[in-house]
């Protein structure tokens, strides 16, 4: 295989930045010169848990065209393209999700550079690009347009972050300064609006930005291959399932998002009125029919795929952040591209008749909905569900860490929050269908 250490070296970087909490779900990439001519970047719509090298793309600089790789390239091979083309001296171009900068592009304008050891691996001023959708030759060109030789880090607005460096290691160490640079702009803004904020929120954000550290990363070397998930077909029997619920369990009990007694996960059995379901304290998995009623976990979940023929997997339980929105009690609007796409709009916290009202919010076609503390996620396959859940974990901490500043949280546009939606209800229609002719639907993992 051509090219085969620079899809490597793309492979491990993802896996670094993942560990790190900056890649959610599918979304963020990762792009390498391979030589004068072409880099190898990630793969589109691809869970970094389950990539391999074989999947990593060859594009050539001059055309954008793919060359090499057994996936289609990375939507966004265009901006990274551009970004080393722009700069020659520079062997990484990586884009990132991560949480705090994101939560900054929401404010949507340039950020200052304070730390005299961050501006040697950022520049002096950070900017901020205007918006336009993900994965478009308009997102590529505002970026392009924005780089300047003393410029290591760009912002995109309701978007994420790109970092340059001579290496993967240095567009890294370029990705922790900004991480930290946007906390210590956000910790100032908070600590200043803190009597306008609910206690426990305010203590959970800064907390939360006072253990952002600039200087640690984890490094290509430490970052090891993952148990890699085998590939499955369009047919899934009970045990099939049974062991994806016993993967997807442990991805999220890594991640901190199934942890409590109260957690519950399902997934359907295609072909069947039935699903299987778990929970954090044991390894035994019930089956349940869909007819099952009551309002213990098992009801729950059975009224819901009662309810949403799309649904191939239910995740119930509470998280930091989803707790949070419940205490300030208001809607997280639409604020990134992924979440309009996959998650679609998330009805305003509930606190009383469980069953009736989150059921009513989730047929209306989100993936979320938020009871109380906890927060109920949808996905239309058992990889979703876990996609789903860290990209809401990602929205939520974003939306409250910018929230908590008092600053003007801007969303995504209503244009392209419709496009999105459109999207989605198709990808839940074909799920549906699917799911009615007992077959797991592929090729839902778009971003």
């Amino acid at each position: 295989m051509r090219f085969q250490a620079a899809r490597e070296d793309v492979l491990a970087t993802c896996l670094a930045l993942a560990e790190r909490g900056y890649l959610a779900g599918t979304g963020g990439n990762v792009a390498l010169r391979a030589d004068s001519n072409h880099f190898a970047v990630t793969p589109s719509a691809t869970d970094y848990y389950s990539m391999t090298a074989a999947d990593i793309c060859v594009v050539r600089l001059s055309d954008k065209k793919q060359v090499e790789g057994e996936s289609k390239a990375s939507v966004e091979s265009g901006l990274h393209a551009g970004v080393l083309l722009a700069r020659p001296e520079c062997g990484a171009s990586v884009h990132t999700h991560q949480p705090i900068a994101s939560a900054y592009t929401l404010i949507g304008r340039p950020l200052e550079v304070r730390d005299e050891a961050h501006r040697a691996l950022l520049g002096p001023t950070i900017p901020c690009v205007g918006y336009a959708r993900s994965g478009t030759a308009k997102l590529a060109t505002r970026v392009a347009r924005a780089i300047e030789p003393d410029t290591h880090a760009y912002l995109m607005r309701n978007h994420g972050a790109v970092c340059v460096g001579t290496d993967a290691d240095q567009a890294m160490r370029s990705m922790a300064a900004l991480e930290s640079e946007c906390a210590a702009f956000f910790l100032a803004r908070t600590a200043d609006n803190s009597m306008k904020l609910d206690a426990s929120v305010h203590a959970l954000v800064i907390d939360t930005l006072e253990s952002v550290d600039g200087t640690a990363y984890q490094s290509l070397e430490s970052a090891g291959p993952p148990d890699r998930p085998r590939k499955r077909g369009v047919k899934a029997t009970a045990s099939e399932i049974i062991e994806l619920l016993r993967d997807a369990k442990e991805r999220f009990r890594a991640k901190g998002l199934f942890d409590d007694a109260g957690d519950s996960l399902s997934m359907r059995i295609p072909g069947h009125e039935e699903f299987v379901l778990v929970f954090p304290d044991s390894n035994d998995a019930q089956t349940r029919p869909f007819g099952k009623k009551g309002n213990d976990a098992a009801g729950f979940h059975a009224a819901i795929y009662r309810s949403r023929k799309d649904a191939g997997a239910v995740l119930i339980g509470s998280t930091r952040w989803s707790s949070a929105l419940a205490t300030i009690g208001t809607t997280i609007p639409v604020l990134f591209d992924e979440q309009a796409r996959h998650i679609g709009k998330t009805g305003k916290p509930v606190n009383a008749g469980r069953n009736r009202r989150v059921l009513g919010s989730l047929e209306r076609g989100g993936n979320i909905a938020i009871h109380g503390e906890e927060r109920v996620c949808i996905g239309t396959t058992p990889d979703r569900v876990v996609l789903n859940a860290e990209l809401f974990e990602k929205c939520a901490k974003a939306f409250v860490v910018a929230y908590a500043s008092g600053h003007r949280i801007q969303k995504v546009p209503g244009w392209a929050r419709l496009m999105a939606g459109g999207r989605l209800r198709k990808d839940q229609k074909r799920a549906a269908e699917s799911y009615a002719a007992g077959r797991v639907p592929q090729g839902m993992n778009a971003y």
